[in-house]
């Protein structure tokens, strides 16, 4: 990032200042100032300043309109002709802070694609951010050099977000595979050819999808059961404790005995229904309410006692 030489303020005001002296010396040879009488040297040193205006102003533009065109190359813009040959001929320094810039973040999107966290993507922007003020800070590259040098940190963030959106996408795809839904064939081409790491992690997972669901079915009671998804929560969060899994792995991993879970809520819940049906059909009495039953046989007994009284009478 050091390599170009932070000088293009200090080659401006050596510019403007040569042509200043150029402008005056030129002037001063064709007039004999002592002869001059005093308004004349007046309107000599006003015609001095309006030139030396003019030269600053010209140069300001020119200055302005380098860094626009370095600007539009770290951006990966259209530059006309026009445009590089003007860069090219009178702001060379200028191209070479562009070219570097590109190759800087080039190499900062490459960081970020190899991060395994959204945290850690934020700390490779920031560390290029950081970098550049400390450079500006110290005198080691110009205020206009940090400026071709932001707008490529511009780039780098619009890469960031990008990448978090389409991360972000591949891991619902990779749920919806462990929940056994049916992918589109946008979304299978999508997380194949895009994002073929966490296609690998969601086949991984596949498998411990199964694991577990054995050793769900292993456990006679629901006790065990709590244990054993218990472990496998807390194995996943050691592993993340100690940075053996990634951001993506973690969530699909927590998914898988998310799902896992549910699953075999529902098994139960239907085994559970069909042996209360079945105990019904065998048993119907069992599911009466015992507080009604013991009404209606209280009922039943009095009337059996009154018709006896009755039948006694009789007789």
């Amino acid at each position: 990032m050091n390599n170009i030489n932070n000088n293009l303020y200090g080659k401006t005001a050596i510019k403007l200042g040569s042509e200043s002296k150029q402008i005056q010396n030129n002037l001063l040879s064709e007039i004999d100032t002592k002869e001059m009488p005093k308004q004349g040297l007046g309107k000599l040193n006003n015609l001095q300043n309006t030139d030396i205006i003019k030269n600053l102003t010209k140069i300001q533009e020119d200055t302005k309109k380098a860094e626009l065109i370095a600007i539009k190359i770290v951006k990966q813009e259209t530059v006309t002709t026009n445009e590089q040959n003007f860069i090219n001929k009178r702001y060379l320094d200028m191209k070479q802070v562009a070219n570097q810039s590109i190759s800087e973040c080039a190499e900062l999107k490459e960081k970020i694609s190899n991060c395994k966290t959204g945290e850690e993507r934020q700390q490779v922007l920031f560390k290029g951010i950081s970098n550049i003020k400390d450079m500006t800070k110290k005198g080691a590259i110009s205020e206009i050099q940090a400026r071709i040098k932001n707008s490529g940190i511009e780039e780098v963030e619009k890469f960031l977000k990008n990448i978090e959106k389409e991360v972000k996408k591949a891991e619902l795809i990779a749920i919806k595979i462990v929940k056994g839904d049916k992918l589109t064939t946008k979304e299978e081409n999508f997380i194949n050819k895009k994002y073929p790491d966490i296609k690998e992690i969601t086949d991984q997972s596949i498998n411990d999808k199964v694991d577990l669901k054995e050793k769900l079915k292993s456990c006679k009671t629901p006790e065990e059961k709590q244990l054993v998804l218990a472990k496998a929560i807390g194995d996943v969060k050691e592993m993340a404790k100690k940075g053996v899994l990634s951001e993506t792995e973690i969530i699909v991993k927590m998914s898988v005995i998310e799902v896992v879970k549910k699953e075999d809520e529902r098994e139960y819940d239907k085994e559970y229904d069909n042996e209360k049906r079945l105990k019904f059909i065998i048993n119907p009495y069992i599911y009466i309410n015992s507080g009604l039953l013991s009404d209606k046989l209280s009922g039943i007994i009095i009337i059996v006692v009154i018709l006896s009284v009755i039948y006694f009478l009789k007789n």
